[in-house]
C-alpha cells in the first residue's frame, strides 16, 4: 500500500514526465506565410535528396530573413548516418557566420528533426523549428527538456499534404526496389 509521500512523489514525477514534452504550435499555411515561403525551399531541397536516393528531407537556416544556408540528407552519398540536412545546415551555418551560438536563427525542416538533430539545434540555441510532417522517430516523440527552442511549429496544409505523398511515395519506391 502506498503512503502519501510516496503518492505526492509518484504525482510530482508524471508531472515533470509530462510537461518535459514539447508543445507543438500548428498553424495553417495561409496564416504563416513567410514560415511557408521558407518551408517551399526547404521542400526543393527535399527533392534534391529525393533525386540523388537520399531520403527526401530538406532544411534550411533562416536569421533575420536571411537564409544562411540549405541542405539535404546526404546519408547515403557520405555513408555517414550524421548527414542529416538538418545537422549539415547547422554546421555550415556556424562556418558561415564565425559564430559559436546560432541566436535568434529559425530552422527550417520538411520533417520533424530527430533527437540528434533536435539536441544539436538546441546546443547551436536556435530560437525555432518549423516543420511540416511529424516522423515516428521526430523529438516531440520523447521527453526531452532544453532551454532551447524557444519555439516549434508545424504548418498544416497544402504544402505539407504535398510533402508526405512524396515521402510516401519514396518509400514506397523503395520498399518495391528491396522486394526484387
Amino acid at each position: 500500500m502506498c503512503r502519501g509521500s510516496e503518492i505526492s512523489q509518484i504525482l510530482k514525477f508524471l508531472h515533470d514526465f509530462q510537461d518535459s514534452f514539447y508543445e507543438v504550435k500548428e498553424i495553417p499555411q495561409e496564416e504563416a506565410p513567410e514560415d511557408s515561403r521558407f518551408l517551399e525551399i526547404a521542400l526543393k531541397e527535399a527533392l534534391k535528396a529525393k533525386h540523388t536516393g537520399e531520403v527526401p528531407v530538406g532544411a534550411l537556416l533562416v536569421i533575420n530573413e536571411q537564409i544562411i544556408s540549405r541542405a539535404h540528407n546526404h546519408v547515403e552519398a557520405r555513408r555517414d548516418p550524421t548527414a542529416h540536412a538538418e545537422l549539415m545546415v547547422i554546421k555550415e551555418s556556424l562556418r558561415k557566420t564565425g559564430k559559436k551560438y546560432l541566436s535568434g536563427a529559425i530552422l527550417y525542416v520538411t520533417l520533424e528533426p530527430c533527437l540528434m538533430c533536435f539536441k544539436a539545434a538546441s546546443l547551436a540555441r536556435i530560437h525555432k523549428i518549423v516543420f511540416m510532417l511529424h516522423s515516428d522517430e521526430g523529438f516531440t516523440n520523447y521527453p526531452v527538456k532544453s532551454a532551447y527552442p524557444r519555439q516549434i511549429t508545424k504548418i498544416t496544409g497544402n504544402l505539407s499534404e504535398t510533402y508526405e505523398k512524396i515521402l510516401k511515395d519514396f518509400f514506397e519506391k523503395l520498399r518495391q526496389k528491396q522486394r526484387q
